[in-house]
């Protein structure tokens, strides 16, 4: 099950507005503001949409890029965390996905 997910958009008001409007048939509404600096180092500032006390879309601002987007699964344990990270590096390494 996908957990949450991050896109990088160049004109984040304009990104907003847009997901607010289209976002809103599935109850879906920007619910939070995350400010960078009271995360990791070099977290970047966010913009979250959600519903139901879940946020699971995440904006950013920045130049897009296919490398920039990120994609959170949910895992119920350590366990299954560490058995998804070592199936991922077992795959094929020099596979495109398109």
């Amino acid at each position: 099950m996908l957990d949450h997910i991050f896109l990088t958009v160049a004109d984040i008001q304009r990104s907003i507005a847009f997901y607010e409007k289209t976002l809103a048939p599935l109850g879906i509404e920007h619910a939070v503001d995350y400010d960078g600096k009271d995360g990791p180092e070099d977290h970047p500032d966010l913009k979250g949409f959600g519903r139901d006390n879940r946020v699971s879309f995440w904006l950013r601002e920045g130049p897009p890029a296919p490398q920039a987007v990120h994609v959170g699964f949910l895992a119920r344990s350590e366990a299954e965390v560490r058995d998804f990270s070592d199936r991922a590096r077992s795959g094929p390494a020099t596979q495109t996905l398109r």
